[in-house]
């Protein structure tokens, strides 16, 4: 019934996030199977799976060469995994994807790599990122403590980020590691360690075990851009740096938002009322029940914990 209401619609996305996979960084970590805390497992699968979905907005997802190769007109970009980058892929991003307005977002470990360096550097990710990093002796985990600065983006100082913190409920991984109930995510601790080192970066957090610099951003030339020093991302810092790129937030609770310029899907991840912020007003018809909710560019759905809606937006 979709797909016949769906002829004539314009199925053309809406998202302004780009969540961007290196495949050549595939190859230079580590992979052993049956492991859940495996480093590209944790940087794209989990971050997949268990963070984007629920940051409030729809997320596309690309391989990093769209953004090198095509002129791909996005508010924030996320680096999920670029351990590895050529000299040329550098300056494809500096060139192509570092521009004023936008919020670029970098995860542990990125640029340390260059087929063009003889020897893996800190000085690498600074040279990425523009925000200056050296090398420390590890390995320690990926715990993160927000500062007093986090406050400025609405975060909460003191709180523990960098560990993912949702309970997988379900999944092909459900019952083989939870056995059935629900499990914390764990994480592998990370070796080697990056500390940011630059007097004109804002730390945002610190590493728990040793409170050195982990989490930080820095603007130039209008182009905000972020170190993490983990691989995890919760949905609370996405979010908060997505208001900054000017990201239109759907709600700013953990529901799986999916948006295109004719659909609207909500799936609940909790009882109650949920929130839902149009960018413009329309009139929805809910496609499985026929219900329509009036014009409107602000919408409150009484929804149950599982539940989802699909709105044709009218």
């Amino acid at each position: 019934r979709v797909g016949r209401e769906s002829v004539g619609k314009n199925m053309a996305p809406v998202s302004e996030i780009a969540s961007l996979v290196h495949q050549e960084s595939l190859f230079t970590a580590p992979f052993y199977p049956n492991v859940i805390f495996n480093l590209s497992r944790n940087a794209i699968e989990q971050c997949r799976i268990n963070i984007l979905p629920y940051i409030g907005a729809p997320v596309a997802h690309h391989e990093m060469q769209d953004a090198l190769t095509f002129d791909m007109d996005y508010k924030m970009y996320i680096f999920q995994n670029s351990w590895m980058l050529s000299k040329e892929e550098r300056d494809a991003i500096h060139k192509n994807v570092e521009r004023e307005g936008r919020v670029l977002v970098y995860k542990y470990a990125s640029g340390f790599l260059s087929p063009d360096c003889p020897k893996a550097s800190a000085d690498n990710i600074t040279e990425l990122t523009g925000i200056k990093m050296k090398e420390v002796k590890g390995p320690h985990s990926c715990s993160i403590i927000l500062t007093e600065e986090a406050a400025k983006l609405g975060l909460t100082p003191g709180e523990e980020v960098g560990v993912y913190d949702m309970l997988v409920e379900s999944g092909s991984h459900f019952n083989s590691y939870g056995g059935g109930k629900p499990y914390k995510i764990e994480m592998a601790d990370i070796d080697p360690v990056f500390v940011v080192d630059d007097p004109d970066a804002t730390v945002l957090g610190v590493y728990k075990e040793t409170g050195e610099p982990a989490f930080a951003m820095k603007t130039e030339n209008g182009c905000t851009k972020v170190y993490m020093g983990s691989t995890c991302i919760n949905r609370k810092i996405l979010r908060a740096f997505a208001k900054m790129a000017n990201v239109h937030l759907n709600t700013e609770e953990d529901s799986v938002i999916y948006e295109n310029e004719s659909y609207l899907a909500v799936h609940a991840m909790h009882d109650g009322i949920t929130e839902i912020s149009l960018r413009d007003e329309y009139e929805l018809k809910e496609m499985f029940t026929g219900e329509i909710i009036d014009k409107s560019k602000k919408v409150s759905l009484d929804m149950k914990k599982g539940d989802t809606k699909l709105f044709e937006k009218r």
